[in-house]
Protein backbone atom coordinates (compact mmCIF):
# COMPACT_ATOMS: atom_id res chain seq x y z
CA UNK A 1 0.00 0.00 0.00
CA UNK A 2 2.78 2.45 0.89
CA UNK A 3 4.61 1.65 -2.35
CA UNK A 4 1.41 2.26 -4.32
CA UNK A 5 0.95 5.70 -2.72
CA UNK A 6 4.62 6.55 -3.27
CA UNK A 7 4.37 5.42 -6.90
CA UNK A 8 1.20 7.47 -7.48
CA UNK A 9 2.76 10.61 -6.00
CA UNK A 10 5.99 10.17 -7.99
CA UNK A 11 4.02 9.52 -11.17
CA UNK A 12 1.97 12.66 -10.58
CA UNK A 13 5.00 14.88 -9.89
CA UNK A 14 6.98 13.61 -12.90
CA UNK A 15 4.09 14.13 -15.31
CA UNK A 16 3.16 17.47 -13.74
CA UNK A 17 6.69 18.73 -14.32
CA UNK A 18 6.79 17.49 -17.91
CA UNK A 19 3.28 18.82 -18.54
CA UNK A 20 4.29 22.22 -17.20
CA UNK A 21 7.25 22.37 -19.56
CA UNK A 22 5.30 21.12 -22.57
CA UNK A 23 2.36 23.35 -21.65
CA UNK A 24 4.63 26.38 -21.69
CA UNK A 25 5.84 25.46 -25.18
CA UNK A 26 2.25 24.82 -26.26
CA UNK A 27 0.84 28.11 -24.95
CA UNK A 28 3.66 30.44 -25.96
CA UNK A 29 4.85 28.83 -29.20
CA UNK A 30 2.35 26.35 -30.68
CA UNK A 31 -0.95 28.09 -29.93
CA UNK A 32 -0.04 31.33 -31.73
CA UNK A 33 1.02 29.30 -34.77
CA UNK A 34 -1.58 26.55 -34.88
CA UNK A 35 -4.45 27.55 -32.58
CA UNK A 36 -5.48 26.23 -29.19
CA UNK A 37 -7.03 22.91 -30.22
CA UNK A 38 -4.36 21.98 -32.76
CA UNK A 39 -1.63 22.83 -30.25
CA UNK A 40 -3.24 20.56 -27.64
CA UNK A 41 -3.57 17.73 -30.15
CA UNK A 42 0.08 18.16 -31.14
CA UNK A 43 1.23 18.16 -27.50
CA UNK A 44 -0.79 15.09 -26.48
CA UNK A 45 1.40 12.33 -28.03
CA UNK A 46 4.50 13.78 -26.38
CA UNK A 47 3.03 13.96 -22.88
CA UNK A 48 1.41 10.53 -23.23
CA UNK A 49 4.68 8.96 -24.41
CA UNK A 50 6.52 10.56 -21.51
CA UNK A 51 3.77 9.40 -19.11
CA UNK A 52 4.03 5.81 -20.36
CA UNK A 53 7.80 5.72 -19.98
CA UNK A 54 7.68 7.29 -16.51
CA UNK A 55 4.85 4.97 -15.48
CA UNK A 56 6.79 1.83 -16.40
CA UNK A 57 9.95 3.06 -14.66
CA UNK A 58 8.13 4.00 -11.46
CA UNK A 59 6.30 0.66 -11.40
CA UNK A 60 9.66 -1.12 -11.62
CA UNK A 61 11.38 1.20 -9.14
CA UNK A 62 8.58 1.00 -6.53
CA UNK A 63 8.03 -2.73 -7.19
CA UNK A 64 4.28 -2.36 -7.76
CA UNK A 65 2.85 -5.86 -8.21
CA UNK A 66 0.75 -6.82 -11.23
CA UNK A 67 -2.35 -6.54 -9.07
CA UNK A 68 -5.29 -4.67 -10.58
CA UNK A 69 -6.21 -2.65 -7.49
CA UNK A 70 -2.60 -1.66 -6.71
CA UNK A 71 -2.17 -0.37 -10.25
CA UNK A 72 -5.61 1.26 -10.27
CA UNK A 73 -4.80 2.98 -6.97
CA UNK A 74 -1.53 4.33 -8.35
CA UNK A 75 -3.23 5.76 -11.45
CA UNK A 76 -6.28 7.16 -9.66
CA UNK A 77 -4.13 8.83 -7.00
CA UNK A 78 -1.93 10.45 -9.66
CA UNK A 79 -5.03 11.54 -11.62
CA UNK A 80 -6.74 13.09 -8.59
CA UNK A 81 -3.54 14.91 -7.60
CA UNK A 82 -3.18 16.19 -11.16
CA UNK A 83 -6.74 17.53 -11.28
CA UNK A 84 -6.35 19.10 -7.84
CA UNK A 85 -3.11 20.80 -8.86
CA UNK A 86 -4.65 22.07 -12.10
CA UNK A 87 -7.59 23.51 -10.19
CA UNK A 88 -5.24 25.01 -7.60
CA UNK A 89 -3.27 26.73 -10.35
CA UNK A 90 -6.46 27.94 -12.04
CA UNK A 91 -7.62 29.36 -8.72
CA UNK A 92 -4.31 31.00 -7.83
CA UNK A 93 -3.29 32.32 -11.24
CA UNK A 94 -6.65 33.06 -12.90
CA UNK A 95 -8.90 33.35 -9.81
CA UNK A 96 -11.22 30.76 -11.40
CA UNK A 97 -14.13 29.32 -9.47
CA UNK A 98 -14.67 25.56 -9.42
CA UNK A 99 -17.69 26.02 -11.73
CA UNK A 100 -15.60 27.84 -14.36
CA UNK A 101 -12.85 25.22 -14.06
CA UNK A 102 -15.38 22.42 -14.61
CA UNK A 103 -16.95 24.26 -17.56
CA UNK A 104 -13.55 24.60 -19.21
CA UNK A 105 -13.06 20.84 -18.92
CA UNK A 106 -16.18 20.46 -21.08
CA UNK A 107 -14.85 22.60 -23.94
CA UNK A 108 -13.25 20.84 -26.91
CA UNK A 109 -9.77 21.68 -25.69
CA UNK A 110 -10.60 20.70 -22.11
CA UNK A 111 -12.12 17.41 -23.23
CA UNK A 112 -9.03 16.55 -25.29
CA UNK A 113 -6.88 17.21 -22.23
CA UNK A 114 -9.20 15.20 -19.98
CA UNK A 115 -9.08 12.23 -22.35
CA UNK A 116 -5.28 12.39 -22.27
CA UNK A 117 -5.39 12.50 -18.47
CA UNK A 118 -7.67 9.45 -18.45
CA UNK A 119 -5.07 7.54 -20.47
CA UNK A 120 -2.44 8.75 -17.98
CA UNK A 121 -4.57 7.39 -15.12
CA UNK A 122 -5.02 3.98 -16.75
CA UNK A 123 -1.41 3.50 -17.90
CA UNK A 124 -0.47 1.57 -14.71
CA UNK A 125 -3.24 -0.95 -15.48
CA UNK A 126 -2.39 -1.10 -19.18
CA UNK A 127 1.26 -1.73 -18.30
CA UNK A 128 0.27 -5.04 -16.68
CA UNK A 129 -1.20 -6.28 -19.96
CA UNK A 130 1.74 -5.03 -22.01
CA UNK A 131 4.29 -6.62 -19.66
CA UNK A 132 2.33 -9.89 -19.69
CA UNK A 133 2.32 -9.88 -23.50
CA UNK A 134 6.03 -8.99 -23.53
CA UNK A 135 6.68 -11.85 -21.12
CA UNK A 136 4.69 -14.28 -23.26
CA UNK A 137 6.53 -13.18 -26.39
CA UNK A 138 9.91 -13.39 -24.68
CA UNK A 139 9.05 -16.86 -23.39
CA UNK A 140 8.00 -18.00 -26.85
CA UNK A 141 11.18 -16.62 -28.39
CA UNK A 142 13.37 -18.63 -25.98
CA UNK A 143 11.71 -21.94 -26.88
Amino acid sequence: MINMVKAGVLYFFAVLLAGSLLGTVRVFWLEPLAGEIAATVLELPFILTFSWIVCTRIIEWCAIPQHFFQRLGMGVLAFVLLLMSEYGLALLIYDQSLDVFQQELLTTNGTIGLIGQAFFAFFPILEVNVSLVRGDLAERNTR
